[in-house]
């Protein structure tokens, strides 16, 4: 019989959201701020050449110092640099299944901000089911963010995060303790990946009373499968962890969708909204043998088209490939699997008035 195991990366911004149980290092003081020029200064600025954990981090599961690889100077920190059993050994090295992981800076405060920015380099390495997340913070244990799943590169990357507008968790600046994560946690699959590197992470915020404020990026990298491409798609996600050991669904939003309309005289057509949000979750169905031999994905439109005239609308449900059925506002994606991998695909919705009036989203689903 095949064995069932859920692979997720999805945001939902009006899901509850489950506590961390994670055991985290602590501080209640501040994070200093060091100012590099008038109303521009650096919160942070760490690339782990020094003692692990540098002052005002703290991590969880395996995370560590390691030479194995860096974006810049001799160090980095790796998802596995901390562990006793596990080497890096450049492609083949195997990092622990079943782990939540989670490395964290702060608290800082943000209450005096105009610009915030998280910045850092990316080396990731990591196998289908597995996810990597960096994100913010209010409490230290819940990061919202970027999800990055199924992503194969051997490239340094540089990544952000504007803490102006952290995708399902909103404007962090006003807010006097922040914290910023990364989070990394595998399925129950040992598998021979050398998972997530981060290097040269900075904070830095801009304050009143200067000129030359940074201006804050929102880049968001749609769980890329090339890292090395840094165009923002304003794909957003939601890290939620484990609870008791069972994995939890991780939900994800897409804020940014290719929309078109049509129309007739005297009439409005249906307008779906923007951002446009999704929720999708992702069921992958394996054999004993621990291959991928299906997958399901069930799309939830969480940002309904409406309608200025009151029409009701239906809406008709496609995709590039495989199959799919919809019913209203949900879709039940059955994927094509392609080289032991689930194939992206690109998914259509109608919205129909009744009236001649249509208005037409599309949006990839990796």
């Amino acid at each position: 019989m095949p064995r069932r195991s859920s692979a997720f990366a999805v945001l939902g911004v009006t899901l509850i959201l489950f506590v961390l149980a994670l055991v985290l290092l602590e501080t209640s003081v501040t994070a200093p701020v060091q100012a590099v020029g008038q109303g521009i200064q650096v919160i942070t600025s760490e690339g782990f050449e020094g003692t692990y954990p540098p002052t005002g981090w703290s991590s969880t599961g395996h995370w560590g110092k390691s030479a194995c690889q860096a974006s810049d100077g001799a160090n980095s920190a790796w998802i596995e640099g901390g562990a006793t059993d596990r080497a890096c050994t450049g492609f083949d090295s195997i990092y622990h299944p079943s782990e939540t992981a989670t490395l964290r800076y702060g608290p800082f405060d943000l209450s005096d901000a105009l610009t915030a920015t998280l910045t850092f380099d990316l080396w990731l390495w990591q196998a289908q089911g597995d996810t990597f997340t960096w994100g913010a913070s209010i409490d230290g244990a819940a990061f919202y963010g970027i999800t990055a799943t199924d992503a194969f590169t051997t490239l340094w990357a540089a990544q952000s995060l504007d803490l102006g507008a952290v995708p399902g968790l909103g404007d962090l600046r006003g807010q006097s303790a922040v914290y910023v994560g990364f989070v990394w946690q595998s399925d129950d699959f040992a598998e021979t990946f050398s998972g997530a590197f981060v290097d040269n992470v900075r904070v830095v915020k801009s304050v009143a009373g200067g000129t030359g404020e940074p201006t804050a990026s929102t880049t968001a990298t749609n769980t890329p499968t090339d890292v090395s491409t840094t165009t923002p798609t304003g794909e957003a996600h939601v890290y939620l962890p484990a609870v008791n050991g069972a994995p939890v669904a991780t939900h994800t939003a897409t804020a940014t969708a290719t929309a078109t309309a049509t129309n007739v005289p005297g009439n409005h057509a249906p307008v779906f909204p923007t951002p446009f949000l999704t929720e999708k979750v992702t069921e992958n169905e394996y054999d004993g043998n621990g291959r991928l031999v299906g997958a399901t994905t069930t799309i939830t439109i969480l940002t309904p088209a409406t309608d200025q005239d009151g029409d009701p609308i239906t809406y008709t449900w496609s995709a590039s490939n495989g199959s799919i059925a919809g019913n209203g506002l949900v879709g039940v994606w059955t994927r094509v699997i392609e080289n032991g991998r689930v194939k992206k695909g690109v998914v259509t919705v109608i919205a129909a008035d009744g009236r001649g009036g249509t208005a037409q989203v599309n949006f990839e689903v990796n």
